[in-house]
């Protein structure tokens, strides 16, 4: 099995994007991840870029984005091979440059990292005219991140420009605008399932429920559901039913187990343990506090 490594470019740079023109770093040839958006561009020569699923060859003028975390490697094929390379943090360029076909990019990118990996473009072919852009791009990002007084505004419209260029290549076919829009009706599907968790919570709600209600798979519902909502469907449902459960203990005269059910909970030890897990304390001791602060 490779060894897996974690290529880090920023100990002596911007905290949120590094960028060089020049040869592979060693750690780059075996399988490495970053926790940052990694981009590639050919100036000469070819690469082989692979992961667990493809392998290709980017000659010059080809380019690839990859998501954090994606796992990869790439491979000098001559020895006069020489590429740009980039990694940024996505908060860089958002929210302060909102641009269509950025959130499109990552959106898109994200969620078949999450979903299937072999769905992520290990190449982009650029046309004549992109290329020469992009190098001018990357030609004064490298100047910028040199320059003594760096702006990292000036550095984010840069790499915005970037990134720009690469998902007009990156939807420039009719498939890609296809899985977008299944994206984007997905997204709003899910908004849909978040308000229809927080009126009906206290029903006996599951991922096969709300696949069915909503008409989509539960795989689909799985990987979409935390990018809207921020985290998993279960632990959105039991979060919104220990809160509820919290505001309905300041009843004294309502007994837990009334509680539990009236939240959603048809066995109380179910209820016990998520209510300790999330507020740290048994719902008897809540109450109690509850009671020792008013007095």
């Amino acid at each position: 099995m490779e060894k897996l490594a974690s290529t880090v470019y920023f100990e002596n740079c911007s905290n949120y994007y590094h960028v060089f023109c020049g040869k592979l770093d060693p750690a780059d040839q075996i399988q490495h991840q970053i926790d940052y958006h990694e981009v590639c561009f050919v100036l000469k020569g070819q690469l082989c870029h692979q992961n667990c699923h493809d392998c290709v060859t980017l000659e010059e003028g080809d380019c690839f984005i990859v998501p954090p975390g994606f796992l990869h490697s790439i491979k000098e094929l001559h020895d006069n091979t020489v590429c740009f390379w980039l990694s940024f943090q996505e908060s860089l360029i958002f929210p302060g440059y909102q641009h269509k076909n950025l959130y499109r990019l990552f959106g898109t990118i994200d969620m078949e990292a999450d979903n299937r990996a072999e769905d992520i473009k290990m190449k982009l072919s650029l046309p004549q005219m992109e290329r020469e852009s992009l190098q001018k791009l990357f030609d004064c990002l490298i100047y910028e991140q040199e320059s003594i007084s760096e702006q990292e505004s000036n550095a984010a419209i840069l790499i915005a420009a970037i990134i720009s260029i690469i998902a007009r290549n990156y939807f420039d076919n009719p498939a890609m605008e296809q899985k977008l829009d299944r994206i984007n009706e997905y997204s709003s599907i899910m908004l849909d399932c978040v308000r229809y968790i927080d009126e009906n919570y206290m029903k006996p709600l599951t991922i096969s429920h709300m696949s069915k209600h909503f008409a989509v798979s539960p795989s689909t519902f799985s990987v979409m559901f935390p990018k809207v909502a921020g985290i998993p469907f279960k632990q959105y449902l039991n979060r919104k039913r220990i809160s509820s459960a919290v505001a309905l203990c300041a009843d004294q005269t309502l007994p837990f187990h009334k509680i539990a059910l009236m939240c959603g909970y048809h066995d109380t030890s179910t209820f016990y343990r998520n209510f300790i897990k999330y507020i740290g304390v048994s719902p008897s001791s809540f109450r109690d506090n509850m009671q020792k602060s008013e007095n």
